[in-house]
């Protein structure tokens, strides 16, 4: 049976003082007492805002992720168009005399290589983009290996292949005295190309 409209009105307000009073860290029982309903309902309006607030926060991220990438794209654009303009040749002209009949004009120029810190911004905006979308690998993965132990053994379980291709590179560089040998869950080999 459907919800008729004033009792809808009355739970989405209840709801939005029930998050208030939540997000200032009031209990489920206080917010209940508060409002003057039983606690359960204040646990099913608290799993409603979560799934809402799940669901907003991912469109949200995405909106964010949007404009951040528009804002990049903008700097990009402008870094790019000073560069350009920076590369053209300068000009300068100095007008002498107040009447037409005697003024003189003298016209300087002047080429220029292009300022190159248009070229780190543009390099910037590409960092920012790469970043924003998440494409560039770790920077850095070390093992923490215990101090008494010298050879620790890594079981991998759904790696993806560049990451267990990190893991080998990592067991080729360690130092000899704490080994690290990645073995493939699937198969119990050591982990190669």
């Amino acid at each position: 049976m459907p919800v008729k409209r004033n009792k809808q009105l009355a739970i989405i307000q209840r709801r939005q003082q029930v998050a208030q009073l939540y997000l200032q860290g009031w209990t489920q029982v206080r917010i209940a007492e508060h409002l003057g309903v039983a606690q359960p309902t204040i646990c099913e309006d608290l799993k409603r805002l979560a799934a809402e607030w799940k669901e907003s926060s991912l469109r949200d991220l995405d909106l964010a992720r949007d404009i951040e990438l528009k804002r990049v794209d903008s700097i990009q654009a402008e870094a790019s168009e000073a560069w350009q303009k920076s590369k053209k040749p300068a000009q300068s002209a100095v007008v002498t005399g107040e009447g037409r009949a005697d003024q003189k004009v003298r016209k300087t120029m002047k080429n220029q290589h292009g300022d190159p810190r248009y070229l780190d911004i543009m390099l910037k905006c590409v960092a920012s983009r790469r970043a924003v979308l998440g494409l560039d690998a770790p920077t850095q993965l070390a093992p923490v290996l215990p101090a008494d132990h010298d050879h620790a053994t890594v079981v991998v379980a759904q790696l993806s292949v560049t990451e267990l291709r990190v893991l080998k590179r990592l067991k080729e560089r360690s130092a000899p005295a704490a080994s690290l040998e990645v073995i493939d869950a699937d198969t119990s080999d050591p982990v190669h190309d």
